[in-house]
């Protein structure tokens, strides 16, 4: 009986996801790619600016963060958008569990800094992760 003897990056699940700023990979001037965890931060980037009917066919999918930009911040504030923040990663993005939001009001620059911690399930891997949300003149 043959023995299997498997690396720990053959038990690794890899996450790939085209890079969406489209640059292309030197080697073989295709598309380049985003891989593990940096997949899974793209992923959350691209859920937490999803604006409402921005996906036609999936009207729940959308983050309301933009519409709290314009609100006085505060506690209640600050609350809100870290209850909308959790409850739209945990519904769409089941491949992480999130440790901690923080949600900064950045008044020189009319923004909203959302910082996140979360480990990827799979690959075990803790990481942070920080999305400047700002607000268009």
């Amino acid at each position: 009986m043959a023995e299997v003897i498997k690396t720990i990056s053959s038990l690794q699940k890899k996450y790939s996801d085209l890079d969406f700023n489209f640059n292309s990979n030197p080697g073989n001037g295709d598309v380049s790619r985003k891989i593990n965890v940096e997949s899974v931060k793209q992923s959350v980037k691209n859920l937490l600016l999803t604006r409402q009917g921005e996906r036609f066919f999936q009207p729940d999918l959308y983050s309301d963060l933009y519409s709290l930009l314009f609100e006085n911040f505060s506690l209640t504030t600050k609350f809100g958008l870290e209850t909308v923040i959790r409850q739209l990663l945990e519904k769409y993005e089941p491949r992480i569990i999130i440790n901690s939001i923080d949600v900064t009001e950045r008044i020189e620059n009319n923004a909203l800094e959302v910082t996140l911690r979360f480990e990827v399930i799979a690959l075990r891997i803790e990481t942070t992760y920080t999305v400047i949300i700002d607000r268009l003149r």
